[in-house]
């Protein structure tokens, strides 16, 4: 029995003196070093093999010494105690992690100390520590950086309102930090939005979800207002409750008005898109109306053709003669003007429609001029009025349509006669400006009122709009006299003193077609065509 016990001791001693881990046995009340492993030995060299009564203080800081003590007198049967210790060797630091238990004899019971070197461990950690707390302030810093040069502006206010951070973005606003920290948000807040905010803001602070993002105006430093984007966070304490709002106030007032801008185009374009609509419903309706009227005119006007035959083989006297043709004059010219408003429909509806063709060739403009101011002389002259053509030269070639120039001339002379005063004059002025050729109709007229000259070419648009004017006219004319000085890429404008009279002024361009053929117009043969488009075109003008 003694032999085993003795081999079983030589066993432990054995596995006690090999283990890699440093230990020693204390006596517990003297803390003597009862025995030491070579992993012991090895490190403190001031332990001897046969450890004779050294005190651990030998090896050991005081201090050291004393946290042990602390964790001994802790210490249980049960449980062992254990403490991280720092030791130094030939100036080197290690780290241990000392664990301390009882070893219990037949005599005694000792301290075992098992030391676990940590030093790489804690190196390692240490190491990554260093790295992380590096990497920490970088990202602070960054962050930092970011915060303070975004032109969103970063804030924060505690649970009274009062901002407790503010970002330098504020400065944007007029603002320093300092004097936005320390006061309450409402200050900042327009009073028409405050109402509004302190209920966001209370909701938030109650831990309710409020409105995100909230929009509202903030009072710069310089007493205007923006719109800002707020987009906010609750900070809870342990509790759950709300200490803190953190977030960004972001200027959106551009986007506001762009906004706003967008939303005014688009009911915009919905309106363009109605009006358009209700354009071409109306030009539509005056195309089919015009064209309905068209028809019943024609024979009205060939009926009344037949009517002055029959009263010239049956009328028996002048006097019924002359009596019967007054009828006539009268119903053919309410006709021309029948004639003439259904003519400019038409045709308004068609250069709406880009159905409207003109053919142009090289012409000479003054003989048209001309021809037109010698044909209407004697309608002018029946209203008591002179005019005169004065020509720079006798040739001006360019290209045009004789029709149309023609329907531009009577129309502006027509004007001229109604609307001037008997005795009057109206003067047609013909020269070149530059690389334009300069077409003039001025009259010594009643002139037009200065807020009527910006709406002169528009259509449907009259200066005079009363029942009881004493012009007639349907607002067509001059708007369709603008298209056609267009349609040859010229331009109209007018020059007035209210009772002074008026100037119509056509720029065309001098240009050439089909390679500078020159066509001549023989007005001979189409007389009666001319004669009768001159009715028509002063159908408003009633002749003495």
């Amino acid at each position: 029995m003694n032999k085993v016990t003795k081999n079983i001791d030589s066993y432990y001693k054995l596995l006690f003196e090999n283990n890699p881990v440093m230990q020693i046995i204390l006596n517990r009340d003297s803390f003597q070093i009862i025995d030491a492993n070579k992993a012991a030995r090895d490190f403190f060299r001031d332990i001897s093999y046969s450890c004779n009564g050294e005190c651990i203080t030998k090896i050991m800081p005081e201090d050291t010494v004393l946290l042990i003590t602390k964790h001994i007198n802790n210490l249980s049967i049960a449980k062992s105690e254990k403490v991280s210790i720092n030791l130094e060797k030939e100036k080197e630091k290690f780290n241990f992690l000392l664990e301390i238990s009882f070893i219990f004899s037949e005599q005694t019971t000792d301290l075992l100390f098992s030391f676990t070197n940590t030093t790489d461990y804690l190196n390692t950690a240490e190491s990554k520590i260093k790295t992380m707390e590096q990497a920490l302030e970088l990202s602070q810093a960054k962050y930092r950086t970011l915060i303070e040069n975004t032109s969103d502006i970063m804030f924060s206010y505690d649970a009274k309102g009062v901002f407790t951070y503010m970002s330098n973005s504020v400065n944007r606003f007029g603002y320093q930090v300092d004097e936005i920290i320390g006061k309450n948000v409402m200050d900042f807040i327009h009073e028409e939005d405050r109402e509004y905010v302190y209920k966001e803001i209370s909701n938030s602070l109650s831990g309710l979800k409020g409105q995100v993002p909230r929009i509202f105006r903030i009072k710069l430093k310089d007493n205007s207002y923006i719109v800002v984007e707020e987009i906010g966070e609750s900070i809870l304490d342990e509790l759950g409750k709300v200490v803190m709002i953190t977030g960004i106030l972001r200027d959106i007032s551009d986007r506001k008005k762009n906004l706003e801008l967008t939303q005014k185009i688009e009911q915009n374009n919905l309106l363009l898109r109605e009006a358009k609509e209700y354009d071409k419903l109306k030009t539509e309706f005056f195309a089919n109306i015009s064209h309905e009227f068209r028809t019943p005119l024609s024979v009205i006007m060939a009926t009344l053709q037949l009517f002055k035959l029959i009263a010239k083989k049956n009328c028996k006297n002048c006097e019924q003669m002359e009596k019967f043709n007054s009828y006539f004059y009268t119903i053919k010219q309410n006709c021309y003007r029948l004639t003439r408003l259904v003519n400019n429909l038409i045709d308004i509806t068609r250069i709406d429609s880009d159905f409207y063709i003109i053919s142009l060739q090289n012409h000479n403009i003054v003989k048209i001029i001309e021809n037109i101011v010698l044909s209407i002389s004697e309608f002018v002259e029946n209203k008591g009025l002179t005019i005169e053509l004065i020509k720079e030269d006798d040739v001006i070639i360019t290209a045009c349509d004789p029709d149309k120039v023609e329907r531009i001339m009577l129309n502006l002379i027509s004007n001229a006669i109604k609307f001037n005063l008997e005795g009057g004059k109206i003067t047609i002025k013909i020269k070149r400006v530059d690389n334009d050729i300069q077409v003039s109709v001025i009259d010594t007229g009643i002139g037009i009122p200065p807020d009527k000259l910006n709406i002169i070419f528009e259509r449907f648009r009259q200066i005079d709009k009363s029942l009881t004017r004493n012009r007639e006219g349907s607002g067509i004319g001059l708007s369709l006299v603008k298209s056609l000085v267009e349609m040859h890429e010229g331009k109209i404008y007018v020059e007035s003193k209210y009772g002074c009279g008026s100037k119509f002024i056509i720029n065309l361009p001098q240009r050439y077609v089909n390679n500078k053929e020159i066509h001549q117009n023989n007005y001979d043969k189409k007389r009666e065509v001319q004669i009768e488009k001159i009715q028509i075109e002063f159908s408003d003008i009633y002749m003495k």
